[in-house]
């Protein structure tokens, strides 16, 4: 009768159980209301993959490698596998624990029995015994809960960081590629210049023992091919250290990249696509978007949830105890054989840890205050980031106009005065000023179209890849003023 009164009590209770702790109510982001260099959205279909709006094959084949070998990709992976291992943990604190034993013993445990008890035992004997018992803790204060909600929390956070993570190696790998495709193209440009530099060196020589170049523009003519042949030294060195942060990136061996683009490529068959207009929605759903910032939600749930942990501890538990078993005694030849069983509800009550189980909750709440203020730290930061990015991409855009007219006029220049050159009324070193200011013309004009990739590039990683962008296929750029030829006599 009294357990059966207690067992509906403990019914009654974990039917009116609340979990103790705070409920997690989602924070509101301190965003401003519209972006300051927003643009309107554009016509168009948004891609499903932000990269794919390039348009271009080879991107893609990268892309498909860094998903199936990349080290970084494949750590993001096993931390979600550990929270999920974590999820099934805590899961199955809202079932009952049940364990099986047994045991084998001899030896010699004394006289028992006697008159009157139909068996005495005494002397060696054998004890066999099989068994199991099971534990089933009531969450009525809602700790298995808390705890489960965390553990799903976290499993979150881990997912997000993935996407993450998986976003800055995209963007990465776009920097990268198209980092080596202007590479290339500035070493074509830099190897044209120091064939059209040597032929100059020795047509000056050829002019000067015929007595119609002073002696010194040999020297001039010489130093001018020997800084282009460092500079191109230079600028191979720098193309072959992002092949080899492709072949990192990727896995991809270094003959496979070299299909894709051939070291020392001619700058007509480097094409570096254009990308395409973008439009931006309203702040607080864009910074939302971003697997980061929700990685930061996960986590605070995750230490909300904590709190009610640390609460839970504090309160009774209760849990329903059952065990079942069997023995055997063997003894002088005669056997005993009994079975055991109990059941019932046992009852755990914290009285006094010396502030211990306060502190707990105290530190859980302290971790949490850490949490928000992490959330709202990136919160701030992803604000910045897009207001960034949208500086520089409108910075790039401008740069490169800027850098087109500067070009033309930079060769309009080079071919007057190699025409006066050529007809003997012009200097060698007139010749070279302005060959220099072309060649440094053309290398920022190919670095300000590789900073509008960029650029484009790191908005969408800020964005979260949410960024709207134009289905238009942007149009290739090719060199429109190569590198002039070597000045015939």
């Amino acid at each position: 009768m009294i357990i059966h009164r207690l067992s509906s009590s403990v019914l009654l209770l974990l039917l009116s159980a609340c979990a103790v702790g705070p409920d997690f109510a989602q924070p509101k982001h301190e965003t401003p209301e519209t972006f300051h260099e927003a643009t309107e959205p554009t016509a168009g279909e948004k891609p499903q993959v932000w990269w794919q709006a390039m348009d271009d094959a080879q991107l893609a084949q990268l892309m498909e490698a860094v998903e199936k070998d990349n080290p970084t990709l494949e750590q993001a992976s096993a931390r979600i596998a550990q929270a999920e291992a974590l999820v099934r943990v805590e899961r199955g604190g809202f079932l009952p624990q049940v364990n099986a034993s047994g045991a084998w013993s001899r030896g010699d445990s004394g006289t028992f029995g006697g008159a009157g008890t139909g068996f005495g035992v005494s002397g060696l004997n054998t004890s066999k015994s099989i068994g199991a018992n099971a534990v089933w803790e009531l969450d009525i204060f809602g700790g298995v809960r808390r705890a489960y909600e965390a553990a799903t929390a976290r499993l979150d956070a881990s997912g997000q960081q993935a996407e993450a993570t998986r976003l800055s190696l995209q963007s990465s790998l776009v920097d990268t590629w198209y980092g080596l495709k202007a590479c290339e193209v500035d070493a074509t440009q830099l190897r044209e210049d120091l064939r059209s530099r040597t032929t100059i060196a020795e047509v000056t020589k050829l002019k000067a023992d015929a007595g119609f170049a002073p002696p010194a523009d040999i020297g001039l003519a010489d130093a001018s091919a020997a800084d282009a042949s460092a500079a191109l030294e230079l600028r191979r060195s720098q193309c072959q250290q992002m092949r080899h942060a492709l072949t990192a990136l990727t896995g991809m061996q270094p003959a496979q990249l070299a299909e894709m683009l051939p070291a020392d490529a001619d700058a007509e068959n480097v094409i570096i696509l254009l990308p395409p207009s973008y439009a931006l929605g309203v702040p607080a759903e864009v910074i939302a978007a971003r697997p980061d910032v929700k990685a930061l939600e996960s986590a605070l749930e995750a230490a909300n949830a904590d709190i009610g942990i640390a609460s839970a501890q504090r309160y009774p538990s209760v849990s329903v105890v059952g065990a079942v078993g069997r023995q055997w005694i063997e003894s002088g030849g005669s056997t005993i054989d009994f079975n055991t069983w109990s059941f019932g509800p046992q009852l755990t009550l914290p009285i006094f840890a010396g502030g211990a189980l306060a502190a707990q909750v105290d530190a859980r709440e302290a971790a949490y205050a850490e949490a928000l203020g992490a959330l709202r730290e990136g919160v701030r930061g992803a604000v910045q980031e897009v207001e960034d990015a949208l500086s520089r991409v409108k910075a790039a855009e401008s740069r490169e106009a800027s850098l087109s007219v500067s070009v033309a006029g930079y060769d309009r220049r080079f071919l007057a005065t190699e025409a006066l050159y050529r007809a003997g009324s012009g200097s060698l070193l007139d010749v070279e000023t302005v060959r220099r200011n072309l060649i440094l013309s053309k290398q920022a004009y190919t670095a300000a179209k590789l900073e509008r990739v960029q650029a484009w590039s790191a908005l969408m990683a800020a964005t979260g890849g949410q960024a709207a962008v134009n289905a238009q296929k942007p149009e290739p750029e090719q060199e429109e003023n190569p590198t002039p030829e070597a000045v015939e006599p």
